[in-house]
């Protein structure tokens, strides 16, 4: 076939459901970075489609009147099944373009609406506090049959797609009545687990490391309560350096990474991020990355938070942070 110019036209075929839809697409002469977007809601999957959760104040779904409990099981007129179908209806909507929905409310009404696509913000502010009041926790200490490392987990019981966190703190033996004192109260206000793994070697995180994360958050995600979106890692010192590397290294599976007066591994190149998942970046603290590697993230599109000590003062309003930011991660 005779190679199309810019500006033509290519006409694709798709059979969906036992229909036939065509798509008329016009051929750009060049590509612009990409740039991760958002309308400003977290949603949950339900019956009848993709329900909003929470709308951020003056977000764009806040300002095209959109409310917490409706759901939108249509874009542009395609039947809208899972969260994952509308996170690529909103990628494909060209900045300063609207997402045409069809909209349930509470009463059961259908609506039409437009919700205008922004660039993706790296503040968290305008969403509701999600913190919650879970009974009781679940708390246990895990190895894997193959490795040495300790790990120590908890969770809120009774808890459904839940996110999951894993900590790296300072090289050595774990604490066990300090990590729970320390996370109990917040993993009984939000819908998050914690895992916190010791390094092989108690003087410092070593190669060796990487794969015993990764097989115990593979082994942790094979629970049906963890959401696969939110799934982070995050550390504090060197234990945060190691979680840098161990992020980039495993962009498929780790949805967000946090730094706690933590630099970035030395070892790691940032690369483009995945444009359905960007893997945004929490930084505390005076650590953090140098001016050229800060520069790099940013023209890579990295989705990058910078909180300061006089912000976050105390430790129990850091790790309070932590967790509101690390239940946001998958925002929409």
């Amino acid at each position: 076939s005779k190679p199309l110019d810019a500006g033509q036209s290519l006409r694709l075929s798709v059979t969906r459901e036992n229909q036939i839809r065509t798509i008329q697409f016009e051929l750009t002469g060049s590509l612009s970075p990409f740039k991760p977007v958002e309308i400003g809601v977290t949603v949950r999957l339900t019956s009848q489609g993709v329900e909003i959760k929470e709308v951020r104040n003056e977000g764009p779904a806040d300002q095209a009147g959109i409310l917490p409990g409706q759901i939108i099981n249509a874009v542009h007129s395609a039947p809208i099944k899972s969260s994952m179908e509308l996170r690529l209806a909103i990628a494909a909507t060209p900045l300063g373009q609207t997402l045409d929905v069809q909209i349930v409310d509470q009463e059961g009404q259908i609506l039409k609406n437009s919700i205008e696509v922004i660039p993706k913000v790296a503040s968290i502010a305008g969403y509701p506090d999600s913190g919650q009041d879970f009974k009781s926790v679940v708390k246990s200490e895990v190895r894997l049959p193959d490795y040495s490392n300790q790990g120590f987990v908890i969770f809120p019981s009774n808890q459904q797609a839940m996110g999951l966190l894993v900590w790296l703190a300072a090289p050595g033996p774990l604490d066990l009545e300090k990590l729970t004192s320390r996370w109990t109260p917040i993993c009984k206000k939000y819908p998050l687990a914690i895992l916190v793994l010791e390094s092989t070697d108690p003087k410092s995180w070593q190669s060796v490391d990487s794969e015993v994360i990764r097989a115990m958050v593979e082994n942790l995600a094979s629970m049906s309560s963890i959401s696969p979106d939110r799934i982070l890692i995050g550390g504090y010192g060197t234990g945060g350096t190691m979680a840098s590397r161990v992020a980039f290294s495993n962009k498929s599976v780790f949805r967000g990474l946090i730094l706690d007066d933590a630099m970035f591994s030395n070892q790691i190149e940032p690369g483009s991020p995945d444009p359905l998942s960007p893997m945004p970046i929490l930084i505390l603290g005076s650590s953090g990355p140098t001016s050229r590697f800060q520069k790099n993230l940013e023209s890579n599109q990295f989705i990058v938070l910078n909180k300061s000590s006089i912000e976050l003062v105390t430790r129990k309003a850091k790790d309070d942070f932590i967790a509101k930011w690390s239940t946001l991660v998958d925002r929409l």
